[in-house]
């Protein structure tokens, strides 16, 4: 099949059929009238598996928007079946600190990076993309991207308990 997508224009800002691990909750629904400078780049390949994505969106917001956003990020979380799954504050694996709600779970990398001196926040999402494919600043990955961790998690995988994990449903990829 060897479908490929690729959108740069922010006018184009959306996430219609996306077929990633992820509900990307941590980008905004739509681009918020005070942000600025925006930037965005959407890439999608079929895969032989598994589809390949790379999602970028920066944007820099005035005080109150700025300050709203981060409240949003904070407060982002998952459940299931009683169970509550929240997003990560990461101060340590990244350049900027970041709200992160998948962090190398079976190839997938999402989360918000805070670059407050210039109230700019980066969003991203990568299934199965390679640090020397990514289409903006390596600077913007985690320190260990793409490498095995003990510390990866996905607010949308839920353990069974039984070995097997229950996903969220996607949002974008309704049937």
């Amino acid at each position: 099949m060897n479908q490929k997508k690729v959108i740069t224009d922010i006018e184009e800002y959306g996430f219609n059929g996306f077929k990633g691990y992820s509900n990307l909750d941590v980008f905004p629904e739509s681009i918020p009238d005070d942000g600025t400078d925006a930037q965005y780049y959407f890439e999608y390949k079929d895969g032989i598996f598994d589809p390949y994505y790379q999602i970028y969106l920066k944007c820099t917001y005035d005080t109150p928007t700025y300050s709203d956003e981060v409240k949003r990020l904070a407060q982002i979380k998952e459940d299931y079946q009683g169970t509550t799954q929240k997003i990560r504050y990461n101060t340590e694996d990244f350049e900027y600190p970041a709200y992160v709600s998948i962090y190398g779970d079976d190839g997938c990398y999402e989360y918000a990076l805070l670059d407050e001196g210039n109230q700019t926040i980066i969003y991203i999402f990568t299934q199965w993309a390679k640090a020397d494919n990514i289409k903006f600043e390596n600077a913007y990955l985690p320190n260990n991207f793409m490498l095995e961790s003990e510390h990866a998690f996905s607010i949308y995988m839920f353990d069974l308990g039984d070995g097997g994990r229950y996903v969220v449903d996607n949002k974008y990829n309704s049937k």
